[in-house]
């Protein structure tokens, strides 16, 4: 019983922590690349419409 124990933990172990890792590096590039987007919008708005700007 215990062989068959050990493998389970580690793998629980190996597939819990990456995982989240993953999901936390999958979730940051997101962010900055919406913010970048948001940036880029909000600077082309003010070209357009507000002529001092440009």
């Amino acid at each position: 019983m215990k062989d068959h124990k050990d493998p389970n933990v580690k793998g629980r172990k190996y597939h819990g922590s990456p995982y989240l890792k993953l999901k936390k590096v999958g979730q940051s590039p997101r962010r900055e690349i919406k913010q970048r987007l948001r940036c880029a919008v909000s600077f082309g708005y003010a070209i357009q419409f507000d002529p001092a700007a440009g």
